[in-house]
Parts: structure tokens; sequence; C-alpha cells
């Protein structure tokens, strides 16, 4: 009986799978055919810089145009499969179909004519002996008949037979044309994916540096800027400081300034004010002397 993926030619077996009999398979690490047939393959990210979707979307296409091949050639091989099984069965008939036994019947039944001829002769006259052989030349024209349609029937079932076989090798070639434009579709493909994801990684590399050569740059051109800042920053606090201690420094003399000539004003007015009294008191003085001497008197 034959079975889906597996193809019998002159006692030998191949397996309908590219890759059977070959030992361990490798792992999925470049896609290649024999793995990208079973299960959508995981990329793992590794760099950045390259549009996921665009190689997602092209790892599915490729996907998608492999699996229609395998269909096909799983389709070439049913085909071959069910041609062999037809060459089978009509090789069977022709050993022993309803013809073949139908002529060895008619075989059976003629020479029980020309048994009962032979009788019939035995016994009869010369007539009946003429008789005899116009049955026996019947019977041989009929077996003549019957044979010439067996050999008809014999010769159809060869050229069927043929004919059949020929489209299985036919079926056969083409087949194994199918499979051979495959592996060659499948080895343009993969040389292909390799190619881009090569190209990709070349241009995430490039993307990598240059942005790392961006930062670098603006990490410098910050760490300028933030020196340049600070140092402006601490001239202008130095700068501030030494105004607010200038100003400091004025407003205190300032106010000593103030304060000194307050106390100046002070002390002038203190001593105006002590000699007022002083002569107050020396007028107080000398008015009270007379009353004195005019008290004593009276």
């Amino acid at each position: 009986m034959f079975r889906r993926g597996e193809v019998v030619v002159d006692g030998s077996r191949h397996a309908g799978v590219p890759g059977a009999g070959r030992g361990p398979r490798r792992p999925n690490l470049a896609g290649d055919l024999e793995t990208m047939l079973e299960a959508r393959p995981l990329f793992r990210t590794g760099l950045r810089g390259y549009d996921r979707l665009q190689v997602d979307n092209y790892v599915t296409w490729a996907e998608t145009e492999l699996t229609a091949v395998r269909r096909e050639n799983d389709d070439l091989l049913s085909r071959y499969g069910a041609c062999a099984a037809e060459l089978e069965i009509s090789r069977r008939l022709l050993a022993c179909s309803p013809v073949g036994r139908e002529l060895v019947r008619t075989s059976e039944r003629v020479g029980e004519i020309l048994r009962l001829a032979a009788d019939e002769a035995a016994g009869l006259t010369e007539a009946g002996s003429t008789e005899a052989d116009r049955i026996r030349a019947h019977a041989r024209a009929e077996a003549d008949v019957l044979l010439r349609r067996a050999t008809e029937i014999k010769t159809a079932a060869l050229a069927e037979a043929r004919r059949v076989e020929e489209e299985a090798r036919a079926t056969r070639q083409e087949a194994a044309a199918r499979l051979r434009e495959a592996g060659v579709e499948s080895d343009r493909l993969l040389a292909q994916a390799a190619g881009e994801r090569e190209r990709l990684a070349a241009e995430a590399r490039a993307e990598r540096e240059r942005l790392d050569t961006e930062a670098q740059a603006e990490r410098e051109r910050l760490d300028t800027e933030t020196r340049a800042g600070c140092a402006r920053r601490d001239a202008e606090s130095r700068a501030e400081r030494e105004r607010l201690d200038a100003a400091a420094e004025a407003e205190r003399e300032q106010l000593t300034g103030e304060a000194h000539r307050a106390v100046c004003r002070l002390a002038g007015q203190l001593e105006d004010a002590v000699a007022t009294l002083s002569g107050l008191l020396a007028e107080a003085r000398a008015g009270e002397e007379p009353q004195r001497v005019e008290q004593l008197a009276s």
C-alpha cells in the first residue's frame, strides 16, 4: 500500500522528506529549509535599529512560498503513488483476469466437444467422420477467435501497463525536477535571507556606532556646558558676594560716620547746655548775694 512520504521504485525506499537518514538535524540557527517548513522560527532581538515588522513579513512570505512548494511536491508524489497502484492492479488483472478464466473454460468446452466428436467419429460412417471434421473445424475456428481475443486483451493490457509505467516514470521525473527546483529555490531564498540578515546586521552595527558617537559627543558637549555653567555661576556668585560685601562695608562706614556725627552733635549740644546752665547758676548766685546781706542787716 502506497503511503504519503514514501516512494517505492525498483525495490528501493526513498523518504519523501528531505534530509531523512542524514543523522541528527542541525539546530534552526540559519533558517534552513527543513526547520522553516515545520514551525515559524523564533527570532531573538539581539540588535536594534532595524524594522522588525518588515523582517517578520519577509520571513512569513518565505515560509508561505516554501510550504506551497512542499505541498506541490506531495501532490506529485501522491499522483505517482496512484499510478504505481494502478500499474500493480493492471498486472494482477492481467495475471488472473475474467477473460483469462473465460478462455480456460472455453478451452475445456472445446476439448469436450473434440472428445465427443472423436467418440462419435469412431462409430459413425465416413459421413459422420466428415461431420466430425466439420465440428472440429468449427471448434478450432472458435478457439482461434477466443485466442485472438485473449491475445488482443493481453496486448492492450501490456500497452496500458506500459503507458501507466511511462506516465509514472514521467511523473517521477517531474517530481524529481520539482524537488530539485525546490532545493535550488530554497538555497536561493536561504542565501537571500542570509544576505538580508548580514545587511541588516551591518546597518544595525553602523547605526549603533553612529548613535554611540553622537551620544559621546553630546555627553562631552553637556560636560563642557556644565563646566562652563559652573564656572560662570561661581564667578557670578563671587561677584555678587563681593558686591554684597562692598555694599555692607559701605553701609557700615556710613552708619559709623552718621553715629560719629550724631555723637559729636550731641556732645556739642551737651557742652552748650552745660555752658548755659553754668551762666544761669552764676547769675543766680549773683542775685542771691545782696538779698542775704539785706537779711543779715535787718
